[in-house]
């Protein structure tokens, strides 16, 4: 089994990475809760978001679960799903959106800050293991709001968002984080993707002061 990362610069469809984090985010928001792919979910939701998303890279996502009192999930999350053969993986890894729905403030220094608050990788906080090697070339990855570029998000309204918000939209926001891509994957294979990071933001502006990622996806190729 062989999961082949797609460099950063390349290109796929004739988009570069950072349009598929707008594509993703965009798309992400705008999903309420209950049917989110990031919000308590055990690999179910993943295809009807992807369907809708109708891209060639399968849309993975990071881990919203309700809320426990202390901003951390309250377990690790394993997905289970099936991806076609055709289609390579799009992974978010510790990722963040900050949009004008959500806070005032310059919502790029938000999003960096958050960023900036990921804890040390001695020893590993953050990673991208994919079956079975970690991806050494993570750091290459990192995508800074301002190489993403301002884009605008819509929400469902507040009760069904995924975020906390003070409108539904359109509203502009920024993302950043580390976005991996790959090639397709190998027909009527198994794969295992896991991703794991930490950060705590003392005394900043971050969306989250401490938010902990730790998620494993089962996949089996179509």
């Amino acid at each position: 089994m062989v999961i082949n990362v797609i460099p950063r610069g390349n290109m796929v469809d004739n988009k570069r990475l950072e349009e598929f984090v707008r594509i993703y985010w965009e798309a992400l928001c705008s999903v309420p809760r209950n049917d989110n792919p990031a919000w308590d979910n055990n690999g179910s939701k993943d295809g009807p978001f992807n369907n809708t998303v109708n891209e060639s890279l399968y849309m993975l996502s990071f881990s919203r679960y309700p809320p426990t009192g202390t901003g951390v999930p309250a377990a690790a999350v394993t997905r289970n799903i099936e991806v076609p053969a055709d289609k390579g993986l799009f992974i978010p890894v510790m990722s963040v959106i900050v949009s004008a729905c959500e806070v005032s403030g310059n919502l790029n220094q938000i999003a960096s800050q958050d960023q900036n608050s990921i804890l040390p990788q001695t020893p590993p906080r953050l990673s991208l293991v994919l079956d079975g090697t970690p991806l050494a070339s993570l750091g290459s990855y990192i995508c800074t709001p301002g190489q993403i570029g301002q884009f605008q998000v819509n929400f469902p309204a507040s009760a069904n968002a995924i975020f906390n918000i003070n409108n539904s939209g359109p509203c502009n926001a920024f993302a950043a984080g580390r976005y991996v891509w790959t090639d397709p994957l190998s027909k009527k294979e198994e794969h295992k993707v896991e991703i794991k990071g930490h950060l705590k933001c003392d005394g900043g502006s971050c969306i989250d002061p401490e938010y902990i990622e730790d998620i494993t996806y089962i996949i089996t190729v179509q």
